[in-house]
């Protein structure tokens, strides 16, 4: 599949028949080569629908978008056997890429967001040492990219929904708390807005901008690529709680203004 990706020039036909071969052996697969031909199968299909423009694609019948749905399919049946494999036995960093997989490719489902969060919630009480700034990271990543994002079909995604996703929010940051002052630049780089400002406290808030001050994150050359994401965890941290900012230490203060201030390149 990626080798007829890379000629930008596959016939529909061949992707539709890869489409197949993938979705029949989807739950023969590793999670890592799923996780894979997910994105594979997502790019292609965005490929195929690109190459007729917006009028065409109504036409159901073209053969570039009876491919585009075969490939999609193909993703969502490796979605569905990554979701029953990896939130029974996956730790906490598999369980953190299968959530930004599908993510990233719109392949998510609420139930398989609730059995990764149940299974993160027996994680963090079981081997919460697992729970690293850069796993942290990727499950609030992912989390917010599905709040935004929402998942297969247009399924709207809640990861709010229920007592054990309570549980494991709760839970989860109360982990972030402790290692927040561990965090390094891409991890705070790598968070979501859509995740920071409605899930976490105002501690955990107050803390993370701290250690970001303490890094600059986003106002230094080695972090530049962040600042977008910094402001727009700001503006959304503003929304949802305005009077936060008069609680920030001076430090902490000063680093926001500049924050504020800094242009971004993404205008």
């Amino acid at each position: 599949l990626k080798q007829e990706l890379d000629t930008g020039l596959a016939e529909p036909a061949r992707l539709r028949q890869l489409a197949g071969a993938l979705e029949a052996r989807a739950y023969h697969l590793r999670p890592q080569d799923s996780m894979r031909g997910m994105a594979l199968a997502i790019e292609a299909a965005k490929q195929l629908e690109e190459r007729l423009g917006q009028d065409a694609c109504l036409n159901l019948n073209a053969p570039e978008i009876r491919a585009a749905a075969a490939l999609r399919e193909a993703a969502r049946s490796c979605a569905a056997a990554l979701a029953a494999l990896v939130a029974l036995k996956g730790d906490a960093a598999l369980v953190a890429d299968m959530l930004a997989s599908m993510a990233a490719t719109g392949t998510g489902r609420q139930a398989y967001l609730d059995g990764a969060l149940a299974r993160l919630l027996e994680l963090l009480h079981t081997r919460p040492h697992a729970f690293t700034p850069k796993v942290l990271a990727r499950v609030a990543w992912s989390i917010g990219e599905m709040q935004v994002r929402g998942g297969a079909e247009g399924q709207v995604l809640c990861a709010s929904l229920g007592h054990t996703n309570h549980r494991f929010l709760e839970t989860f940051r109360s982990r972030f708390f402790s290692v927040v002052p561990d965090f390094l630049e891409n991890d705070i780089g790598g968070l979501h807005e859509a995740f920071v400002a409605p899930f976490l406290g105002e501690e955990e808030i107050r803390r993370l901008f701290h250690r970001a001050a303490q890094l600059q994150v986003g106002l230094l050359p080695n972090s530049a690529r962040h600042l977008a994401v910094m402001q727009r965890i700001q503006d959304a941290s503003c929304v949802q709680r305005p009077s936060m900012i008069h609680t920030f230490p001076a430090f902490t203060l000063h680093y926001w203004s500049r924050l504020r201030e800094t242009p971004s390149a993404t205008g």
